[in-house]
């Protein structure tokens, strides 16, 4: 799976981020793929192409800072700079985002 969320990513970044998924959660190979399209839709403008962050925080590892319902409830209600996702995102795609940037980055081999 983690060379198949590489390929989602492509070449936006030659820059490898070299982390695992949380141990606790799992998430399928659609719902990756639907969050990566989401992620570079609405986010990667911000939070950079591999979540390193660019106007926003880096967001790799964010699953050592927020709970899955905290990450939610970031994307839903928006926080600081960052604007809120609900009228933008229906309810499959910011679960799609979540599983993608708690599990979905290019892993070093």
């Amino acid at each position: 799976m983690a060379a198949f969320a590489s390929l989602l990513v492509g070449c936006a970044s030659s820059e490898p981020v070299g982390v695992q998924p949380p141990p606790d959660e799992s998430y399928s190979v659609e719902q990756l793929a639907a969050g990566a399209e989401v992620y570079q839709r609405h986010c990667a403008v911000c939070h950079g192409a591999t979540g390193a962050g660019r106007v926003g925080p880096n967001i790799v590892m964010v699953w050592e800072r927020l709970t899955v319902d905290e990450e939610r409830d970031v994307i839903v209600s928006g926080r600081r700079a960052m604007p809120a996702f609900s009228q933008t995102l229906d309810a499959d795609q910011i679960e799609a985002v979540i599983a993608y940037t708690r599990a979905g980055w290019p892993v070093e081999e």
